[in-house]
């Protein structure tokens, strides 16, 4: 029965493979079609590439092992660990920490920092003033944080 469940869970693996390397492929020809268009299609293709990286794609909840789990870009991210999430062309990526109840049925969502730009702690970085909690749209763009932000 485990041999069934890992030909299962390796064909699942396959299955998102290609369909992240179509997805990749669908998003490179629209960048070459909106270059094409103008200074305006361009900074929306610039937008695009962002969001077409490898180790980034929408979060997936999978049981594998009899127990749901969250993956990010094929790999296993936990509740509390720190993902990006693209927001748009204007704001680009935002940093936060996943929260997930462990259910198929809980959405993911991702805990983010408020801060006041104006008001800087001793250590020069903006004073906190708390957090935010944002549920993850289905398709949202996530990513592993840059290692030099972390």
């Amino acid at each position: 029965m485990d041999d069934i469940n890992d030909l299962l869970n390796e064909a699942k693996a396959a299955a998102a493979r290609r369909a992240a390397i179509e997805r990749e492929a669908a998003m490179r020809a629209g960048r070459k079609r909106l270059e094409e268009e103008g200074d305006e299609a361009a900074e929306t293709a610039e937008a695009a590439d962002a969001t077409s990286q490898p180790g980034q794609g929408a979060l997936t909840v999978e049981r594998r092992q009899g127990q749901w789990r969250c993956y990010l870009a094929g790999e296993r991210i936990r509740s509390g660990e720190a993902l990006e999430v693209y927001v748009n062309a204007t704001i680009g990526w935002v940093r936060g920490n996943l929260l997930w109840g462990r259910r198929p049925t809980t959405p993911p969502s991702v805990r983010i920092e408020a801060t006041d730009p104006h008001r800087i702690d001793a250590d020069g970085r903006p004073e906190p003033l708390g957090e935010f909690e944002l549920l993850l749209p289905e398709d949202a763009v996530c990513r592993w944080p840059k290692e030099s932000e972390g």
